[in-house]
């Protein structure tokens, strides 16, 4: 797990740089980029919504194919999600690249 920042230009590994990643696939809008149209979520159709226990699940699994389609090695076994002041984190844990990781705050 290796990259570059996409602030500061700067290496950056391990932790840092597959948060990086996680969070531009969720920030990417599906169907954005036109040679690779499969990246991306669909979270922009859940703006404006009531998150109830039906949309939460369907918005974990908008979340989870995802990033299951863009990051081929990772594997997530906990995706977890915090509401406060109508506003949704996930906090996700798993292996990528057979080392465990997990994330907050995404």
């Amino acid at each position: 797990m290796i990259g570059t920042d996409e602030r500061t230009g700067k290496l950056i590994r391990g932790a840092p740089y597959l948060r990086q990643s996680i969070r531009r696939v969720i920030r990417t809008p599906r169907k954005s980029m036109p040679m690779h149209r499969w990246f991306g979520t669909d979270l922009l159709a859940f703006l404006g919504e009531v998150i109830t226990e039906e949309a939460l699940l369907d918005l974990t699994s908008a979340v989870t194919d995802s990033l299951s389609k863009a990051l081929p090695g990772l594997r997530l076994e906990t995706l977890s999600e915090v509401t406060e002041e109508g506003l949704t984190t996930f906090t996700l844990s798993g292996n990528y690249q057979n080392q465990p990781f997990t994330i907050e705050g995404i």
